[in-house]
């Protein structure tokens, strides 16, 4: 396998994993999608921040960060 198809199947398989975070932010309340957004990392809290972006709650998060 060369390398560029290593790269090419690990690409695929991160964009795979985050396309499953996105899922899961997706069914969680506003509050469990605050909390995921704030401790977790990674490709996870990528999907998490992109959802609270989605749903506008910005603010709420940075009030939970700045306390």
């Amino acid at each position: 396998m060369s390398f560029f198809s290593k790269l090419a199947e690990a690409g695929q398989k991160k964009l795979g994993e985050l396309e499953d975070h996105r899922y899961q932010a997706s069914c969680m309340s506003d509050q469990e999608l605050l909390r995921a957004a704030r401790f977790k990392s990674g490709l996870a809290r990528t999907a998490y921040l992109h959802e609270v972006k989605s749903r506008g709650l910005e603010a709420e998060l940075r009030k939970m960060m700045n306390s």
